[in-house]
């Protein structure tokens, strides 16, 4: 009952949410979206159907830092999303052995959020909401000698609050080639497609249309009972596919499902293995769907085939053994694997084959950043990042429609105009990204200060540290004319200049986009 008077508070409060808090982008943050169709596994689907008629699923998920942005030099994380506890409540139903229909409401127990820089121009995350509501169908096509392929088509309207990332902006509609294999209950699936909906302009990034790919097994341990189930969940933009590491999303998820007669309950772990937006740290998730289950007809089995020749014993009969006396693998037509190198690294999983080197390092010898990841995997082999990035530094700049935002402060000898070498690594990263976008034409570099002292020596000060930063941007290649800058002093405060914390805040250098009639 307590649960129940939970989830109608949630319902009942999250319009009111919605009218006080200020507006942040309608992208939705939680990419995890279990299906409620019966015999799909987790959020892949699947051919597999059972009784005609009505199943149901309740899921719990967790999802930990799903939206987050990195400091690479300090590790300061500012967690836009910080966690989610979704609840899916949804329902399906089948009929004539090939459709099904199912629709499933979120419900997001808890969304919260640290407190946002002001810079970033959004609302810290928190409370509880409804998000967007998932209609499905899924029509099956085809099934033969255990193969089968379906066409799905997935539809969200949204019902999301305007503030907590739990949905997205209008209708999004998803389309789906569903396509597996099964061999007893031993089932591998494939699900290839796109996901059309409005463009979102989330830190000046443009999330809109996307490419879709996921991949589904489950394993038997014990039959009709316990099985092994796993899934890959990836996500790319549909104009320009893996062109920059925000649109990308992998996702992982592993565990088991047990049956009990007419329920089946799933528990699965995992994580992002990118770093797009709503990927997780951490993902762990709890499904109990009910389906009424056919009685099982049960076959005589066929007589046994007698049993081929196999003189070495590796299971590959010597008809087909290419190395009839030496044990080996199938893999391999019967010969043992190969292993070029001899470092204990097969070929088939060795980056570096013919140079010998640890397993940890992929069969290669290399780590010449020493950031602890192999150069064969390494996308920055000379500059130290963490797995994540696949050894990339984190990114510490973003573009906003108004200025150049940074995550970290440049900071000044004190009462002086000199930089501190500390914050040459952060102006290089600037300039940098000027050198990357030539659209930008004009910048205006912006000195700010507190109200401690006297306010005509604040401004002055404020304008020579704003021209030392334009003056080094220009030693490091950027154009004279693209480069203003001005010195405010405190007549724009940011924070509470009666607090020491407020004060810091408004000690800061801004880079400001300076258009036509500025």
């Amino acid at each position: 009952m307590t649960s129940m008077r939970r989830i109608l508070s949630i319902l009942l409060t999250c319009g009111a949410s919605a009218a006080y808090a200020a507006d942040n982008p309608r992208n939705n943050a939680d990419t995890f979206r279990p299906s409620a169709i019966s015999g799909d596994v987790l959020a892949v689907g699947t051919t597999a159907t059972g009784r005609d008629g009505l199943s149901a699923l309740f899921g719990a998920t967790w999802n930990e830092k799903p939206l987050k942005v990195t400091d690479a030099a300090s590790g300061a994380e500012v967690r836009i999303v910080a966690r989610q506890i979704a609840l899916d409540i949804g329902a399906a139903w089948q009929f004539a052995d090939r459709i099904s229909v199912a629709a499933v409401l979120p419900v997001f127990a808890l969304s919260d959020g640290s407190a946002l820089p002001a810079e970033l121009g959004l609302s810290q995350v928190g409370g509880a909401s409804v998000g967007d509501l998932r209609l499905s169908a899924r029509g099956v096509l085809l099934r033969a000698s255990g193969f089968g392929l379906a066409l799905r088509e997935d539809v969200t309207v949204p019902t999301a609050n305007r503030t907590d990332f739990t949905g997205d902006l209008g209708v999004t509609s998803t389309s789906l080639l569903v396509a597996d294999w099964a061999h007893g209950d031993l089932r591998l699936s494939l699900n290839l497609g796109a996901r059309l909906r409005k463009s979102v302009n989330v830190l000046g990034h443009d999330y809109g249309h996307a490419w879709l790919a996921s991949a589904g097994a489950v394993v038997p341990l014990l039959p009709k009972l316990l099985e092994l189930i796993g899934t890959l969940e990836a996500r790319t933009a549909l104009t320009a596919p893996f062109a920059d590491a925000q649109d990308n999303v992998l996702d992982a998820l592993g565990g088991a499902r047990v049956h009990l007669g007419d329920f089946a309950l799933t528990a699965a772990a995992g994580g992002g293995l990118a770093s797009g937006f709503g990927s997780p740290a951490m993902r762990a998730t709890i499904l109990l769907a009910w389906a009424p289950q056919a009685a099982a007809v049960v076959a005589a089995p066929p007589p046994p085939p007698p049993a081929p020749a196999d003189r070495d014993g590796d299971g590959v009969v010597d008809a087909a053994d290419k190395c009839p006396d030496v044990a080996g693998q199938a893999a391999f037509a019967g010969c043992p694997p190969p292993d070029a190198d001899g470092d204990g690294v097969l070929d088939a999983a060795d980056k570096c084959p013919n140079a010998a080197g640890p397993a940890a390092n992929a069969g290669c010898p290399a780590d010449r950043d020493g950031d602890g990841v192999a150069d064969a995997l390494d996308k920055c082999p000379d500059a130290p990042g963490p797995k994540e990035r696949n050894g990339c530094p984190e990114q510490r700049v973003v573009i906003t429609k108004q200025k150049i935002v940074i995550t970290d402060k440049i900071f000044f000898e004190t009462g002086l105009d000199r930089i501190q070498k500390q914050s040459l690594g952060l102006l290089d990263e600037v300039a940098a990204l000027l050198k990357k976008h030539p659209e930008i034409k004009k910048v205006r570099v912006e000195g700010h200060t507190d109200n401690v002292g006297d306010a005509a020596v604040n401004l002055k000060l404020s304008g020579v540290r704003a021209l030392a930063v334009r003056k080094y941007l220009v030693s490091k290649g950027i154009a004279e004319a693209r480069l203003t800058s001005a010195g405010v002093g405190d007549q724009r405060p940011i924070g509470d200049n009666t607090t020491e914390e407020g004060r810091a805040q408004n000690r800061r250098v801004e880079f400001m986009l300076v258009g036509p009639g500025d």
